[in-house]
């Protein structure tokens, strides 16, 4: 993939997701919440309660947005 529209995404209904946790953990010092948070996430995943769906990966280095 070399290019994707954000606005083609919208109509879509698709996304691109990610987080950056630096914020959090070192400007907000909030490693006991972020911890209690993803335990929880992992936990409705190995009870089957969340299911990611993954269309496709891109790596950074190979999209261009225009």
């Amino acid at each position: 993939v070399d290019k994707f529209s954000p606005i083609k995404l919208y109509d879509e209904n698709k996304s691109i997701s990610g987080f950056n946790l630096r914020q959090l953990l070192f400007k907000q010092n909030q490693f006991d919440y972020i911890k209690k948070v993803v335990d929880q996430l992992f936990a409705f995943y190995n009870e089957g309660k969340i299911r990611p769906v993954i269309d496709s990966t891109w790596a950074f280095e190979d999209v261009r947005i225009y």
